[in-house]
């Protein structure tokens, strides 16, 4: 029987809890109890259980500070969650109920009455974006009428069923827009308006929160929709009018004109066809305020395939079109007559194409950017034609130009123009190879005369001009400057019969300093004018006379020194005034032998002696 007593003592004993078997202070456990689950608590207990003030941390960090009864939480306390919730207040039956403030540990909040660990009855909740709703939860949801505040200013007014709007009620935006209507499961359906705040509204039927069926549409800018409405978006036919007086009339789908409509613009402009997504699309017609017009094909809004374009201008282009522009072989005629057959690409004239001018000149090769450009070949009216490259509508690189008197230019060309090296074939025989500039000769250059003549040498505005050689087909030659095709500056001319001049030309003629010699009369140096010799100068005859002095014309003029050569070289010598090549006037005449006569002289004759 002992043995009996002791075994049921002991296994009392073990049954017990840990803080049974501590030692305690009164009843309040100084020592943490450490559960077999790791959870801790340190407080009063009573027989065995908590009870009373107790502070209670769970293995996963929860943390509990607050009143126990009977081993469960009753009464105020503050539960410490281990993610940073907090709750603040009252609790029963280990649950929290009865007035309290939650709070997340991403900001949401709530203050008011719990029940069974949910947020039941009345209370403000504040969520982490500082959205609010006053009013009565059920079971932790929203429910019945109340009003909601949201963090960003909007508020809503109306019946709450399970955290949802139901029935009627009215939605007010921070920003003053309003919608007042009805409401299923917390989306607008049925009759309603929504009111934007600078005037803009929709009136008409809503579902699921969206615009649908009949109504009116007028958006903030004052743009303005009556017509049909699946979904939120404009579809079936509907009549729109843009703020900007843009006005359409037609088929909608998915809030684009879809199907058959007519639309006018504030400019006057008129559409009509076929639109799909907005835009006209397939066959369709343009009439444009400024007198333009288009039928035929389009793609996306804009004009493709086949289609025939008239300009106000009386201008008129017929052909292919794609994304609005002209783009293939079409036929383009221009109110002044001109019209170009050929090829385009984004509206410009691009590849091979011919173009006939009113005046009849005509052009027929390649184009670029609407210019002429390549290889081509353009017939004057005049008879001219140009066969080679272009730029610019210009002649443009080498080329051949054959004028309609047949004279025939063979070269580089630059703004129409020769520019660089080229060779004029004339049809008189003449020829000129060398360079050109603005189509003349200019530079360096050799013209071949028909008569065998030849210039070699620096042309400018088609003339010789500059350094040159000109060869006479009797074999003179002439080797210096020339000015306006004339002999001009420094030169030397040779004649075959060995004439020779060395000197200053002007216009074509000796004038200013040189130095002539002939084998049939001799040397001169000295002054020249207008081909003459006249000035001051010395002429060294073939027979050895000398005369060194003025010149007037060709004949000794003025003061001057007359050597006469004797045999072995002894000079009878004049020293005086001449006229027309004769001793005339003052003068003193030496002879050989010494004789001295001097006085007036008159043609060649000593009238009186001094």
């Amino acid at each position: 029987m002992k043995h009996i007593a002791l075994i049921f003592t002991l296994v009392f004993v073990l049954a017990l809890p840990l803080w049974a078997q501590v030692p305690i202070d009164g009843d309040y456990l100084k020592e943490p109890y450490v559960y077999p689950n790791g959870d801790q608590y340190w407080g009063r207990i009573k027989a065995g259980q908590k009870n009373g003030a107790g502070k209670y941390l769970y293995k996963n960090g929860d943390l509990f500070e607050g009143a126990y009864s009977e081993d469960q939480k009753s009464g105020r306390g503050t539960f410490n969650y281990s993610n940073g919730d907090k709750y603040i207040g009252e609790f029963k039956g280990d649950n929290k109920e009865g007035q309290g403030e939650w709070t997340s540990h991403f900001g949401e909040k709530y203050v008011g009455s719990f029940k069974g660990d949910y947020k039941h009855g009345k209370g403000v909740f504040t969520s982490a974006n500082g959205d609010q709703y006053d009013g009565v939860f059920i079971l932790g949801k929203k429910q019945n009428f109340g009003l909601y505040r949201f963090g960003n200013g909007d508020t809503f007014e109306g019946t709450l069923l399970q955290g949802k709007k139901q029935g009627k009620g009215r939605y007010k935006f921070a920003n003053n827009d309003v919608y007042e209507g009805y409401y299923v499961n917390d989306l607008k359906e049925g009759p309603g308006k929504f009111t934007h705040y600078t005037g803009g509204f929709y009136e008409g039927n809503f579902k699921e929160d969206r615009y649908h069926a009949q109504g009116l549409l007028v958006t903030v800018g004052n743009d303005r929709y009556e017509g049909n409405f699946v979904m939120g978006q404009m579809d079936g036919q509907g009549d729109m009018t843009w703020a900007n007086g843009d006005h359409y009339i037609g088929s909608f789908i998915k809030d684009k004109a879809t199907g058959k409509g007519e639309k006018t613009n504030r400019l006057g402009d008129s559409f009509s066809g076929q639109f799909e997504d907005g835009l006209l699309n397939g066959q369709g017609k343009e009439k444009l305020a400024n007198g333009d017009s288009y039928e035929g094909g389009f793609f996306k809004g804009l004009r493709q395939g086949k289609g025939q374009a008239i300009f106000a201008n009386g201008d008129r282009y017929q052909g292919p079109f794609l994304g609005g522009k002209f783009e293939g072989k079409g036929l383009y005629f221009y109110q002044n007559g001109d019209q170009f057959e050929g090829n385009f690409k984004e509206d410009i004239k691009q590849g091979q194409g011919v173009m006939h001018f009113a005046n009849k000149d005509l052009y027929q090769g390649e184009f670029k950017d609407n210019q002429f450009s390549g290889k081509g070949v353009f017939f004057f009216t005049e008879g001219h034609v140009y066969k080679g490259d272009f730029k610019l509508s210009h002649f443009d690189g080498p080329g051949v130009l054959t004028y309609k008197d047949a004279n025939r230019l063979q070269g580089d060309f630059k703004n129409s123009r020769a520019q660089g090296q080229g060779t004029l074939t004339f049809t008189n025989g003449d020829t000129y190879k060398g360079e050109f500039d603005l189509g003349m000769f200019s530079g360096q250059g050799e013209y071949r005369f028909k008569n065998g003549d030849k210039y070699q040498g620096e042309f400018k505005e088609q003339k010789r001009s500059g350094k040159g050689v000109f060869s006479f087909r009797n074999g003179d030659q002439y080797e210096g400057d020339f000015r306006d095709d004339r002999f001009e500056g420094n030169g030397k001319y040779k004649a075959k019969s060995g004439f020779e001049y060395v000197g200053e030309f002007k216009a074509g003629l000796y004038s200013g300093s040189g130095s002539l010699s002939d084998p049939k009369s001799g040397v001169y140096k000295g002054d020249f004018a207008h081909g003459l010799r006249h000035g001051a100068g010395t002429f060294e005859y073939k027979n050895g006379d000398i005369y060194q002095g003025d010149w007037v014309e060709n004949r000794p003029e003025g003061s001057g020194l007359y050597n006469y050569q004797m045999p072995d070289k002894i000079y009878s010598i004049f020293d005086g005034h001449f006229q027309a090549g004769l001793r005339q006037g003052q003068g003193t005449y030496t002879s050989v032998n010494g004789a001295v006569f001097s006085g007036l002289w008159y043609q060649d004759q000593l009238l009186e002696a001094k």
